[in-house]
């Protein structure tokens, strides 16, 4: 079976309820399932949570489908661990690393790839070298501006909480709810 893989631009949410380590199924925000891609058969998205406590702990997981706003995950994807999380933790339909790393590379186009660990990338003539998502964090004085490039997660510290570039340009960053901030 050949997976193919599916996106949404800036699909986030938070849990609505905690789950433990062992649940293959979580429920987001009220009427945000909507906001994610609708996997049918042979077909998965990453969605990847991170703790609002702290914005240090990361699982990636596959998303093979969704009902509402209720998605059916594979747990402890791209060498996360499994670990319980509480409700209002954020959830989001990233591009990862081993997503990327999927990605067929034609002569000309954006040049060879390769995952370097579970939270960079290095695009080898394209734009994107070395990006270190996990390491992006700090106050809101120092956002990257303009981001690097669309669904760029960065946490920040004044906020207590992750936020993502909508779109490339000046303060254009949205939090889990999809509002500015």
């Amino acid at each position: 079976m050949t997976t193919t893989y599916l996106f949404a631009n800036n699909a986030s949410s938070a849990l609505a309820a905690p789950i433990s380590s062992s649940d293959t199924t979580l429920t987001v925000t009220a009427g945000t399932g909507s906001r994610f891609p609708t996997p049918a058969v042979d077909q998965a998205f990453t969605v990847t949570l991170n703790d609002q406590a702290t914005g240090d702990v990361y699982e990636v997981m596959l998303c093979t489908g969704i009902t509402g706003d209720t998605l059916t995950v594979e747990r402890a994807q791209e060498g996360t661990a499994a670990v319980a999380w509480a409700a209002g933790d954020f959830v989001a339909n990233f591009l990862t690393a081993g997503t990327a790393a999927k990605f067929v590379q034609g002569a000309g186009t954006l040049g060879d790839m390769s995952a370097q660990n579970a939270n960079a990338v290095a695009i080898t003539g394209g734009d994107i070298s070395g990006v270190d998502l996990a390491s992006k964090r700090g106050n809101t004085a120092s956002r990257p501006a303009p981001p690097p490039f669309l669904g760029c997660q960065y946490f920040d510290t004044d906020l207590g909480q992750p936020i993502w570039a909508s779109s490339i340009g000046p303060n254009l960053w949205v939090n889990a709810a999809g509002v500015s901030v």
